[in-house]
């Protein structure tokens, strides 16, 4: 039993263990895990969602792994939306946003309802993780809201990462929101920005940065920031 909260995932939470004897010599050899009945229970919590995990980020970097090659909506059973997509407790696809991209059946070299339904597998019964093939799958368009026509994700992230670098601020659409980004460090595109925004005239924007490296050519941070 110890091996149980050993073993867990990073983001588990053991509310309690309850260990009865059984009073059947009977042998058990599989596991299986039951549909969720409707209603709330005592027991229902509602999880958070969950940044992405060192595995999906493989995943995501693997160029083998076609399907999820930089697939901005990847996740598993570990990591990705939950909160954002939950529309009514039992937490389950059908509950969810995701209801409307069914898991494919045919993708290589394993189909998204395969890895469902693999117990050995990191998304066995993972609700809301979904691939290309599956979607939802980015597209881009310009500011007149007409479609820009492209062949991939690679090309995609090409036109707007040119853009963002000429000055553009581009509107990133995820599955919590929409995120403006722009250059950080060209104060006429931050301005600009801040003109859009309206009410954000001196709040301080978030940053993104790929690694601490970076963020210490700019700012001094401690200890207990950089952890």
């Amino acid at each position: 039993m110890g091996e149980i909260e050993k073993t867990k995932p990073k983001i588990a939470f053991i509310e309690s263990i309850k260990v009865i004897k059984a009073e059947s010599d009977k042998i058990y050899s599989g596991l299986t895990i039951g549909k969720s009945e409707e209603g709330r229970g005592i027991s229902l919590t509602l999880p958070p969602d969950i940044a992405i995990c060192e595995n999906c980020i493989r995943d995501m970097r693997n160029s083998d792994l076609r399907k999820y090659y930089n697939y901005p909506f990847i996740a598993c059973a570990v990591c990705g939306p939950r909160f954002t997509t939950v529309k009514e407790l039992p937490y389950d696809r059908e509950r969810s946003t995701m209801v409307k991209f069914p898991f494919c059946k045919n993708a290589k070299p394993e189909s998204c309802m395969a890895e469902y339904s693999d117990f050995q597998n990191r998304r066995f019964h993972a609700q809301t993780f979904a691939c290309s093939v599956c979607g939802p799958n980015y597209q881009l368009y310009d500011k007149g809201k007409n479609s820009i026509k492209t062949d991939s994700i690679d090309e995609i992230l090409k036109i707007t990462t040119k853009r963002i670098k000429q000055g553009e601020v581009a509107a990133i659409k995820g599955i919590g929101g929409v995120h403006l980004v722009c250059l950080a460090n060209d104060d006429k595109t931050v301005l600009k920005l801040r003109r859009r925004k309206g009410k954000r005239k001196y709040k301080p924007f978030a940053l993104m940065v790929p690694n601490l490296e970076i963020i210490e050519n700019y700012f001094n941070i401690s200890e207990r920031e950089t952890e």
